[in-house]
C-alpha cells in the first residue's frame, strides 16, 4: 500500500523486485492521487505507467479522508 503516487518508486522498488523474483503476485493500493498541487490526474497516469513497467497490478482509491492538504 502506498499513500501517494511515486512512493512505490521512491521507497519500494527493491522490495517489489525482490518479491517478484520469488514469484509473488504484487498488487499496489494507492489511497490518494496526491492532488494537493492539482496534478492528481497526471500522477495517477504516472503511477499506472510505473506499475505497468514493474509488472504489478495497481488500484487508486482517492479516499477524501486522506486527501493531500496542508490544512486537513
Amino acid at each position: 500500500m502506498t499513500a501517494h503516487p511515486d512512493d512505490e518508486a521512491m521507497f519500494f522498488i527493491p522490495a517489489i523486485e525482490n518479491l517478484k523474483s520469488q514469484n509473488y503476485n504484487i498488487h499496489l493500493l494507492c489511497l490518494t492521487n496526491g492532488n494537493f498541487n492539482k496534478i492528481g490526474k497526471i500522477r495517477e497516469i504516472e503511477l499506472e505507467k510505473c506499475c505497468k513497467y514493474l509488472g504489478i497490478k495497481c488500484n487508486i482509491i482517492n479516499d477524501i479522508e486522506v486527501e493531500d492538504s496542508m490544512t486537513k
